[in-house]
């Protein structure tokens, strides 16, 4: 059973996972990439976030 402070940290957490997507994409929509290593690296963490987010909200909806 998740404690409030958990879901506090859940929620504090998909706010922080969310902010550094939206500044990936923004860097990816603004052509700001020198490199296709560049461009992977930045693919690679937004997957990774992407799988974090899913992952929380994952366990946040079995404890409903």
């Amino acid at each position: 059973k998740l404690m409030a402070e958990d879901l506090n940290l859940a929620e504090w957490l998909l706010k922080k996972i969310r902010q550094r997507q939206e500044d990936i994409l923004e860097t990816l929509g603004a052509g700001n990439i020198k490199s296709v290593e560049d461009y992977r690296f930045h693919i690679g963490e937004l997957t990774a976030l992407r799988t974090m987010e899913s992952e929380i909200r994952e366990v946040l909806q079995e404890e409903d």
